[in-house]
């Protein structure tokens, strides 16, 4: 990540106004506790400026071989945004607000959603992603 960060400032010329990512630590990791406390406050090593988080997810059920229930999913948001607390996230959003019905094709983002597939019952996640979001957000 560092290397990264540092050929992008460069080539950039110092004119980089933003940098974004996505974040699925479930591809990395097989569990929510596994997930390294310093997992997003890295980036603050290689760059002071403004993050976006353009897709951010936990799964709320497993896909073989990704880990996922709705109890850690519901945990994850407040381990995401307490991990990038630091860091000056000018935005960040979920990468579905409900699940995909095509979403066994791709087992990477299978039950990621904050709701079901029909968008009717919301999950755990649903209700701290809002609360958090809002307690976050700048006026």
């Amino acid at each position: 990540t560092g290397d990264l960060l540092a050929a992008m400032k460069s080539e950039a010329g110092g004119k980089l106004d933003a940098l974004g990512f996505t974040t699925y630590p479930h591809l990395e990791f097989d569990a929510l506790a596994d997930v390294p406390a310093a997992h997003w406050t890295e980036i603050a090593a290689h760059w002071s400026g403004p993050v976006l988080f353009t897709e951010v997810a936990w799964p709320a059920a497993p896909h073989a071989p990704y880990p996922g229930d709705e109890l850690e999913q519901a945990d994850f948001v407040s381990t995401f945004l307490d991990g990038v607390a630091g860091l000056e996230v000018e935005y960040a959003t979920w990468l579905f607000l409900h699940d995909w019905d095509q979403e066994a094709a791709s087992t990477v983002i299978a039950a990621t959603g904050l709701r079901d597939n029909l968008g009717l019952v919301l999950r755990p996640a649903d209700l701290i992603w809002r609360a958090e979001v809002a307690l976050r957000q700048r006026p």
